[in-house]
């Protein structure tokens, strides 16, 4: 039986398509245009039996949208014996100006709020319960892994999972092993975290690789922290203006001597000493915090 035009409509092999609208009815070709929801190029279904295309009903409780674009609540459909199938069905909905009695032509179901499984049988989007099941499972292996690790991710022994940006920078490097990369990620943070991930990957494979950071003072004891809690536990030195004049000369070879050095650019620029020094030593990994900020600088980005 061919769908009048604007009645609501869904593919029971398809659900995935969601509501369709009806738009015409080709009386010659004895086939109709449905609009999915999310797309913008409409459907061709023949009107034959066999087809998976039926009318959708709304039910109560089903949240719809008004031509006006405020929300209602379903109330009540139509009696069967008063709907027939050549004609757009009415429901009952109660929306902000209270309960009223609208065909479907002027309503639009929407999509579930959220995934869960109820949400998701009130709109009639219920595919089946192995999406729930999947992030069941999901759970389940993540709540494993933390378990065996003393919440401790699997991945580079991150303690929190990582961003798509910082897993592409450890990628580039640890894997195309390239000398240098730029991360040029949004916010300090985020950085540091990216840049934790190659250290933590590349320590691992020698644990004794020397490493120094050039960090400014505000991200210095971060850096030191970082080092410490998620590359291996090792204590790392933090050398800045401050504590270089406070120390006398045999403290401060045994600063420059650490293995895990994290100095701020403010001692490299005034301490030409340090600077020759740190110039002359082998270290293995090199990450400069914040390099933008110091490659316009007339002492230190030539230096760098």
């Amino acid at each position: 039986m061919p769908f009048p035009p604007g009645v609501l409509v869904r593919d029971l092999e398809a659900p995935e398509l969601g509501v369709g609208r009806v738009l015409r009815y080709d009386d010659e070709q004895r086939a109709s245009d449905v609009l999915f929801e999310g797309t913008t190029t409409p459907r061709v279904v023949r009107d034959e039996a066999g087809s998976s295309v039926r009318r959708l009903r709304l039910h109560p409780g089903q949240t719809v949208r008004l031509l006006d674009g405020s929300e209602a609540e379903v109330i009540s459909a139509a009696p069967a014996e008063d709907r027939r199938d050549d004609e757009p069905w009415s429901y009952t909905v109660r929306g902000p100006s209270g309960e009223e009695e609208l065909e479907e032509l002027k309503l639009e179901p929407l999509p579930p709020r959220t995934p869960e499984p109820l949400d998701q049988l009130r709109a009639l989007r219920w595919r089946g319960g192995w999406r729930f099941f999947a992030r069941w499972n999901l759970q389940d292996k993540a709540g494993g892994w933390e378990g065996e690790t003393e919440a401790l991710p699997a991945w580079l022994a991150k303690r929190e999972p990582p961003s798509a940006a910082a897993v592409y920078a450890a990628r580039e490097v640890l894997y195309a092993r390239k000398p240098h990369f730029v991360l040029s990620l949004p916010t300090a943070a985020e950085r540091r975290d990216a840049a934790t991930l190659v250290l933590l990957q590349l320590l691992h494979e020698e644990p004794e690789r020397s490493v120094l950071v050039i960090s400014p003072g505000a991200s210095a004891q971060s850096w030191v922290e970082t080092l410490y809690l998620e590359a291996g536990g090792r204590p790392s030195t933090r050398l800045d203006l401050g504590l270089w004049e406070r120390s006398d000369e045999l403290t401060r070879d045994e600063l420059l001597d650490s293995e895990r050095l994290v100095v701020t650019p403010t001692i490299l620029a005034e301490r030409e000493e340090v600077r020759a020094y740190l110039s002359g030593e082998p270290y293995d990994l090199l990450v400069i915090d914040d390099a933008h900020l110091l490659a316009d600088d007339e002492q230190l980005g030539p230096w760098l």
